[in-house]
């Protein structure tokens, strides 16, 4: 930060939840207090801000609450609580004469009251818009240990060759999931990467008035959308498993982190998929007339003609057996039709 011009507007700003422990009064003095301490007395020359939120501003040193412009506190229950929150922020009298205490009980739900010494309205009260955040929770030391790792920890070995490409938004490796589910990545990727859920489907399809019995394997591609929902709308069905790696390929990046619902949808992904598949019809070629089905990789104008053939030898055994009057004809041509079947099957992935 010091390295930094000086600066008379806002250029970065630090956000800490749940700061109990980090920057706690005399005479606790962990290895955050001395750092976060300098960062609230001398950021504000560089144009650094840092916001900071607690359930208990008592566990707070008094030298960062000292330093803080605008404080804030929300709706409170309890006498108690009230009257340790506006005696840790300094709020217990209002300069615009108001009870705090009064002023805090009756807030209502994402309503709070404000400070700033640097606004001509001092005080006032507000509402938030409502919003939700995912908050995934403290990251694990197992997790930890890729974040930190170096080149020279992993032994790999200086190369001339160019890496890839990232920036403060990307990173060389995949972000992990709070899921366990196994991970691969297109062997030809490139850039950064968009993450998609392959499925390897196997489902079997029974009409016994057609003499029907099919087993069908199919592969599908789910591409996530930007805050991790799956979009079933935009599913692709490939004509075969597309060539995946365990690592990823050069000059792939990723984002920082993974996007906010992935790791639920990727849990729900195998019920999810059999409900959706189950609604997606399987089409076949038929003969509802003459009781025919397209066989595998059988395309309409080879299963027409089999359909004329069997017609054919139909109308001869009629002929044969006609007694008086005129032979059938061909009046009916022979009718081929493309129906959905949503008939019994099963998938497995």
């Amino acid at each position: 930060m010091r390295r930094q011009p000086a600066s008379s507007g806002l250029r970065a700003l630090l956000y800490m939840d749940e700061v109990h422990g980090i920057i706690p009064p005399y005479p606790k003095n962990p290895p955050t207090k001395g750092p976060l301490l300098t960062l609230y007395k001398q950021g504000r020359a560089y144009g650094v801000g840092a916001w900071v939120a607690t359930q208990n501003p008592v566990d707070l040193d008094y030298k960062a609450l000292g330093n803080a412009g605008v404080k804030m506190v929300g709706r409170l229950i309890t006498e108690r609580d009230r009257e340790r929150a506006l005696e840790g922020l300094g709020m217990s009298e209002l300069e615009d004469g108001r009870d705090a205490d009064e002023v805090v009980a009756s807030l209502g739900k994402r309503q709070f009251l404000l400070t700033d010494v640097r606004a001509k309205k001092r005080v006032r009260t507000f509402s938030s818009r409502w919003a939700m955040s995912y908050l995934r929770g403290p990251v694990t030391l197992n997790e930890m240990g890729p974040l930190l790792r170096t080149p020279d920890e992993t032994g790999d070995e200086p190369s001339d060759r160019p890496g890839p490409t990232t920036s403060r938004d990307s990173r060389p490796h995949a972000p992990l999931l709070a899921v366990s589910a196994p991970v691969a990545y297109a062997a030809d990727g490139g850039g950064m990467a968009a993450p998609s859920i392959l499925v390897r489907n196997r489902l079997a399809v029974q009409r016994t008035t057609l003499n029907l019995y099919r087993e069908v394997e199919e592969v599908w591609r789910i591409p996530a959308r930007a805050d991790g929902r799956l979009h079933w709308e935009g599913a692709e069905q490939l004509e075969e498993m597309p060539e995946i790696v365990d690592d990823p390929p050069e000059g792939m990046v990723f984002p920082k982190a993974a996007p906010g619902l992935l790791s639920d949808e990727v849990a729900s992904a195998q019920g999810d998929f059999s409900s959706w598949r189950a609604r997606r019809p399987l089409e076949l070629l038929v003969n509802q007339k003459l009781k025919m089905a397209a066989k595998d990789g059988e395309d309409v104008d080879a299963f027409l003609e089999r359909c004329l053939e069997v017609r054919e030898v139909e109308m001869a055994v009629d002929i044969f057996l006609c007694r008086s009057g005129e032979p059938h004809g061909v009046d009916d041509a022979v009718v081929v039709e493309l129906v959905a079947d949503h008939g019994r099957f099963t998938g497995d992935e």
